[in-house]
């Protein structure tokens, strides 16, 4: 049985107020025995956890958009360690599987055209695939590409056809894809990596066709103190309630976003946010925290994943996850939007 069975979908959005958009979301029910054969599904794949996208500056002229200094390609002998080990864990299972679940509330059915910016080894995209989406899967890093052609060979022969490479930078997805619009465009842990997200964040809303979903995953600016505070490093949490930013794992500077800022982004150049979500609340803070979940225990898997994905819809579970989930949808005019920051340079 397919991921997609495994929610029973009562959703409601709302938007109010001069310009301020609120969402709210009710709860749905979750059928535990389907929950477990989607995380197997994802299990055997090894398509999990979150990507950190910490990318380099372009050789041909990206220079100054990314936060941290690091190599040109930053994931060359990394890959391995992030796509076969950290996707791994309980932490990476529940961060797909929440994810695919928000994915599947909102993109239009299969076969629709999929753009992954950023995509990494396919860790969200591929399972997109496998429920029948037509996936082009774009990133600048060969070693993480690689990672991605070895994957795509462990997909069914069907899946496999629909699983397109591109090595480009978002930024420069549309040269890469010859215009190409696509009814759907994920960029999931790219934005915390780039100092000036806006530039990305159009190309986004330009390679989406009329009608068609943005998705966006990046860090949460609300919640900078919650790691250093679980890891008990208090003076760093004392600072970080009046920060954005942060080195990460890698030791790369990353920065954070608010929805509100990253809807305006998105309306700004005619796309409507329809819904936000938390990623992962419980496992990310146990992660902090030093506590071990064995990846291996499907049945306690399954139940945490089960939680997760509603805590990631609620109030205010949400609001307290590091990072955050939002969707938009395309509006269907084909003239820039009002206000469009980017129509004077087009």
């Amino acid at each position: 049985m397919g991921a997609s069975r495994a929610v029973e979908v009562a959703h409601a959005q709302r938007f109010e107020g001069d310009g301020e958009q609120k969402f709210e979301s009710k709860p749905r029910r979750l059928d535990r025995g389907v929950i477990v054969h989607a995380l197997n599904d994802i299990t055997r794949l090894a398509l999990a956890t979150m990507t950190l996208r910490a990318r380099a500056a372009s050789s041909t002229g990206g220079s100054g958009l990314y936060v941290g200094a690091v190599d040109h390609d930053a994931w060359e002998g990394l890959a391995d360690l992030f796509v076969d080990e950290a996707y791994a864990t309980v932490k990476g299972h529940v961060r797909t599987y929440v994810m695919h679940h928000h994915l599947l509330d909102h993109l239009p059915t299969a076969p629709a055209t999929v753009l992954d910016v950023g995509g990494g080894a396919g860790s969200q995209s591929f399972p997109l695939a496998l429920a029948g989406y037509d996936v082009t899967l774009l990133d600048p890093s060969t070693a993480m590409l690689d990672k991605a052609r070895q994957r795509r060979e462990g997909l069914p022969v069907e899946a496999q056809r629909r699983v397109t490479l591109v090595r480009a930078e978002g930024e420069r997805a549309g040269e890469a894809l010859d215009g190409k619009r696509f009814d759907a465009v994920l960029c999931h842990g790219v934005l915390s990596y780039l100092d000036d997200p806006q530039p990305l964040v159009a190309e986004l809303c330009r390679r989406t066709a009329a009608g068609g979903v943005v998705s966006i995953m990046t860090a949460n600016a609300q919640t900078m103190a919650v790691r250093p505070a679980m890891e008990r490093r208090w003076q760093d949490a004392l600072a970080a309630f009046d920060s954005r930013r942060e080195v990460g794992v890698l030791g790369v500077a990353a920065r954070a976003d608010t929805v509100e800022e990253v809807a305006e982004m998105l309306r700004l150049r005619g796309v409507e946010a329809i819904e936000w979500y938390g990623v992962w609340l419980f496992v990310d803070w146990l992660n902090f925290a030093g506590a071990a979940l064995d990846p291996s225990d499907h049945r306690a898997v399954a139940a945490t994943a089960g939680v997760e994905l509603e805590a990631s819809r609620r109030d205010p579970y949400r609001q307290m996850s590091r990072v955050f989930h939002l969707l938009g949808r395309k509006l269907t005019q084909t003239e820039p939007h009002v206000g469009d920051p980017d129509a004077r340079r087009r």
